[in-house]
């Protein structure tokens, strides 16, 4: 006779169920050996968190034994267990909310319970889905390219049905190249132009990502964005990018961007037109470039980057706030606007470029001698006047003619500046005999000892200044 029902009647059905959807997995899998009542309804319940345990970083200290081979093995059947009750008929009707599977010590024979459990929560119409599978150290001691061909890979085929999918969070896998082939391209083409885009990608819900630890093949990051037409939020912590390529990022809908303690030698991020927030934070000796390109919403940057050389952002909001904390930048080129509020801390910094986008508009150049147009671009400047050599590119040298009771007023913005380069159009050229802006320019950086006017080169200038519209 069950434990239960020996001590008093059998509860209703639609209290146990209550009673399981508020439990933990765990705790819900223990009640059900209580009563045969109780068998099995957990996999009813719409949340799923099938979690092995250990602290990881308790864990990686521990030494392997066949304990531990067994837990690991009773985790499987609790898994498999779930599996089995997914094959009856009534059990496909149950949608599913969130799917959480964590795993400490997965190994390749798990591939299909793992492949089996995604098919079915995708069947269920899952929402969240969270999936961290982290190598047993039983294979620690392969090396590294070994190891990676134990790792759980997620291909096309593993998200063919992942439609209803808002948010997704992978850690300890890898990420094949999700390109179509041409069979694939060949396919969808014969479906039909009439057939809405979003059906034709993998992940046309998807709201927010989360990646962690994850290894991506080549260019995998790139396709997976792609995958996504809706999302929102990515987040990339210690990932790593096969021969540490670039992390290339095309969305149009992305707003927010987090990258931690990630392996890439460049971070591209391009056609992003409603970036709102651009987060990097690395110690990693391989990244070297970062450049935001066609970023004209974004409004926070902050870049933490110990062996970065190079950045560039190429449009943002005119009322960006930037922290860039990089003691190796060797350039930084900027595009955007005078509002703008950029703390750069670049001690080794040797070049500065800096592109005026409100140069395209008179109205607010200053040319009505308000202070209030010199006022903001003095404090730009001022932030920027520890590069060994500035270049600023503008269309109308006015806007750099400060007044003379404005220069009076205020202390110089580009003090320390050694070499100061301003870039106009062929037809302004003239201007540098004009002794009014001569001494703007000299108030502006007062210890230069090289002034150049118009001598970059003009092409580059043409280049720049027409890829932002100005």
């Amino acid at each position: 006779m069950d434990v239960v029902s020996s001590i008093r009647p059998p509860l209703p059905d639609l209290v146990i169920h209550h009673i399981l959807q508020i439990l933990p997995t765990k705790a819900a899998v223990r009640m059900s050996f209580l009563s045969k009542q109780w068998d099995g309804v957990w996999c009813s319940t719409p949340v799923l968190d099938f979690d092995e345990g250990d602290d990881p970083g308790k864990y990686d200290n521990d030494h392997i034994d066949l304990n531990k081979i067994l837990e690991h093995r009773k985790f499987i059947n609790v898994v498999e267990k779930w599996l089995e009750f997914c094959d009856q008929e009534e059990q496909k009707q149950v949608l599913l909310n969130k799917f959480r599977l964590r795993m400490m010590r997965y190994v390749p024979g798990d591939y299909d319970s793992i492949d089996k459990c995604l098919s079915y929560v995708f069947e269920r119409n899952v929402k969240e889905l969270d999936i961290s599978l982290r190598i047993s150290r039983l294979f620690w001691g392969f090396s590294w390219q070994i190891r990676l061909g134990f790792y759980y890979c997620v291909s096309r085929t593993t998200l063919a049905n992942a439609k209803t999918l808002t948010v997704l969070k992978l850690e300890y896998v890898r990420i094949k190249n999700l390109r179509l082939t041409k069979k694939q391209r060949r396919r969808i083409k014969n479906l039909g132009s009439s057939m809405p885009v979003d059906t034709r990608l993998l992940l046309p819900n998807l709201k927010t990502m989360y990646l962690k630890n994850v290894q991506f093949d080549k260019l995998a990051l790139l396709y997976l964005i792609f995958e996504c037409p809706s999302i929102q939020g990515l987040s990339l912590t210690s990932c790593h990018c096969e021969n540490s390529d670039d992390f290339h990022v095309i969305s149009s809908s992305l707003k927010s961007l987090e990258i931690e303690h990630c392996d890439s030698r460049t971070i591209w991020v391009d056609e992003a037109m409603n970036l709102e927030s651009f987060t990097v934070s690395s110690n990693s000796s391989f990244l070297d470039n970062i450049t935001l390109s066609d970023t004209s919403n974004l409004k926070h940057i902050n870049v933490h980057a110990e062996h970065l050389k190079h950045l560039t952002v190429s449009q943002s909001h005119d009322c960006l706030k930037a922290t860039i904390n990089t003691p190796n930048l060797v350039t930084f080129s900027f595009v955007g606007f005078s509002k703008s509020k950029i703390l750069v801390k670049a001690p080794n910094l040797k070049v500065t470029r800096v592109f005026f986008s409100e140069l395209r508009d008179r109205d607010v150049l200053g040319f009505n001698r308000s202070f209030r147009h010199f006022t903001t671009l003095r404090d730009f400047l001022k932030n920027i006047g520890f590069s060994k050599r500035i270049v600023l590119y503008i269309r109308n040298y006015k806007a750099l003619l400060f007044p003379e009771d404005f220069r009076k007023n205020f202390s110089s913005p580009l003090y320390g500046v050694k070499h100061l380069v301003v870039v106009m159009p062929n037809s302004q050229k003239e201007v540098s005999d004009i002794p009014e802006f001569r001494h703007a320019l000299g108030w502006m950086a007062p210890s230069i000892n090289q002034l150049s006017l118009g001598e970059e080169n003009h092409q580059e200038y043409l280049a720049h200044t027409s890829l932002v519209g100005l």
